[in-house]
């Protein structure tokens, strides 16, 4: 005898990951929202990396996409032994930097390639967060931009892992045990 699996909704699924990631990273918040395909997108600033949400939420994953075959597939999964699956089959991470951490993060990373920290802007807003640019492109060329960003973003990860909640977790969020997902 099989036992079916219990289908867990969009809305319970992100009430899910709202409690874990708000038992993970209390220090964080964090937005969980539907979307009107099968997704569930998880938005926050600052605090952990991407890396270190992902290994918490994609075990919430309802599913996936093969390229190569243009086919998606649904995945069961256990939910304290119960098998389960959940209606929102992708899980998006995505963290923005607000102005005052890029701020800290630009002065440095400009220091540490020798650039005037003049030469780069920051463009964006605090919905979206803020992304490094050149508030002239006479002054600093595109590859010195990338430059700068990747190491602004580098600056960002080292700050996330130095932070209480990282040292406490480890280099990642603990996942849920009583969260399994079936392959």
């Amino acid at each position: 005898m099989t036992n079916a699996a219990r289908y867990i909704t969009g809305t319970e699924q992100a009430k899910m990951i709202r409690t874990s990631l708000r038992e993970a990273f209390p220090a964080t918040t964090f937005t969980v929202r539907q979307s009107r395909g099968s997704a569930i997108t998880v938005a926050w600033a600052d605090g952990p990396t991407v890396k270190q949400v992902d290994a918490l939420v994609q075990r919430f994953a309802g599913g996936g996409f093969e390229a190569s075959l243009d086919l998606g597939y649904s995945v069961q999964s256990y939910v304290k032994g119960e098998p389960v699956l959940f209606g929102q089959h992708f899980i998006f991470a995505n963290r923005r930097l607000s102005l005052a951490f890029a701020s800290r993060y630009l002065a440095r990373a400009s220091a540490y390639y020798g650039f005037n920290a003049d030469a780069f802007a920051l463009r964006g807003d605090g919905e979206r967060g803020y992304r490094i640019d050149a508030s002239d492109t006479r002054l600093v060329g595109w590859d010195a931009i990338a430059l700068v960003a990747r190491k602004v973003d580098a600056y960002s990860h080292e700050a996330a892992k130095d932070s209480p909640t990282a040292r406490q977790t480890g280099t990642h969020a603990e996942v849920p045990s009583y969260i399994q997902r079936g392959e």
